[in-house]
């Protein structure tokens, strides 16, 4: 009785396939590689804004001498 079912599967299957159906789509590693450029894109821009953040603390850090613990009023 499974060996009929299987091969009624397979016929079906195989029916469904005939009319047309693209069995080798490449449309999800499309849409994956699509993903990883689109995160490159949007890493890159992160780390170009971090730059700058740093570049920004890092010349507040020099304008200010005061010792530890204190503030100092500009």
């Amino acid at each position: 009785m499974a060996v009929f079912a299987l091969a009624g599967l397979i016929f079906f299957t195989s029916f469904n396939t005939a009319k047309g159906t693209d069995i080798r789509q490449d449309a999800s590693l499309l849409k994956l590689s699509d993903l990883i450029q689109e995160r490159s894109h949007k890493n890159k821009q992160l780390d170009e804004s971090n730059a700058a953040l740093r570049d920004n603390v890092e010349s507040l850090a020099e304008g200010t001498t005061a010792a530890p613990g204190r503030r100092t009023r500009s």
